[in-house]
């Protein structure tokens, strides 16, 4: 017979005390259990609103991307009907490149960098076309009237006519200190690239290019977003809106600097953090992508190169202040580096 039963018999007010107090204990376990599974399990949390939109907002270019790439290669089949080889061409010829820039800038994350180059390319290429496409309508040529995009097209292609590229250099900077002009020689260099090919020159090749630069603008800026801290969703929208922005399309739809520059500062800036961030790390394409930005902003916007070393002069202050003492010697080298660099 048992403990409890002898207890029942012997003493029934203290046999009922012993059930309840083993049932007390019970529970208190029961309790015990859900609170220690609750601290320890992972708890559900709400998105933000900001998460919520960032995800419709990437869900949404991902969704457009697929209908721009379509639009785009209606637009370049209406383009080679309108014997626009050079520039079919061109924008065939662009796509591999894009890829190569990818494969840089996300080596691990090649399909994410391929799936935002193309829908961001394929976006500016069917802009591209539109825009073209109402200039020709409207003025009967493909510039808003006398403007920047006219004076590097004419010149460009009268320096077609020069014998030498050299002729036709001298053409283009003669009486002008402008920098502006530096990009109307690259324009010149694109008609002579496809001359020289067998191709033919065609106004929308270098329209075409500004494009392609602004499939890399968006790496870039994903890429900046991501190492900042931003994550993956973020940098991938940042990018996407960099790429699409309507300002920055109808500018790269014309024959304009902007997005030249723009690529080389924001590329100079990207190497430069990286460099300060991880002196002991550096490598041949870090510097060589810090010397390419600044003698970009330096050919197209000489002014600018200032704030290009205001801004990394900055960083590296940043730098200084948060590094320890052992490390300021990496730093400084730095700091002359990019001095005597500027």
């Amino acid at each position: 017979m048992g403990q409890a039963q002898q207890l029942s018999l012997s003493s029934p007010g203290l046999a009922t005390n012993v059930g309840d107090e083993m049932q007390t204990s019970r529970l208190k376990c029961l309790v015990g259990r859900g609170v220690l599974s609750w601290a320890l399990c992972p708890r559900v949390v709400s998105p933000s609103p900001n998460a919520v939109y960032t995800t419709w907002l990437v869900t949404a270019f991902r969704t457009v991307g697929p209908l721009a790439a379509f639009g785009a290669c209606c637009a370049l089949c209406w383009l080679f009907l309108e014997g626009a080889f050079a520039a079919v061409v061109a924008a065939i010829a662009l796509v591999p490149f894009g890829l190569v820039v990818c494969r840089l800038f996300f080596p691990t994350e090649r399909r994410f960098a391929h799936r935002q180059f193309l829908c961001v390319l394929a976006a500016n290429y069917l802009a591209t076309s539109l825009v073209y496409a109402g200039l020709m309508a409207e003025y009967g040529m493909p510039y808003p009237g006398i403007s920047d995009s006219s004076r590097h097209d004419e010149m460009a292609m009268e320096a077609q006519s020069c014998a030498t590229y050299a002729e036709a250099r001298e053409a283009i900077h003669s009486g002008h200190s402008d920098p502006s002009y530096n990009y109307t020689e690259f324009v010149a260099l694109l008609y002579w690239g496809g001359r020289y090919l067998g191709i033919g020159s065609h106004t929308l090749v270098p329209r075409f290019v500004n494009a392609f630069f602004m499939g890399v603008l968006a790496l870039l800026v994903a890429r900046v977003a991501i190492s900042v801290g931003c994550g993956p969703r973020n940098g991938e929208l940042a990018g996407y809106l960099a790429g699409t922005w309507p300002l920055m399309l109808y500018h790269s739809a014309q024959l304009k600097r902007d997005i030249l520059f723009t690529v080389a500062f924001v590329a100079a800036l990207y190497f430069i953090a990286q460099l300060i961030a991880r002196p002991r790390r550096t490598t041949l394409p870090q510097l060589a992508g810090i010397a390419s930005g600044f003698a970009g902003v330096y050919l197209l916007r000489t002014s600018f190169v200032y704030l290009l070393c205001t801004i990394a002069v900055a960083m590296l202050t940043l730098r200084w202040l948060q590094c320890q003492t052992s490390s300021r010697r990496e730093v400084r080298s730095l700091a002359v580096f990019l001095i005597v660099l500027a």
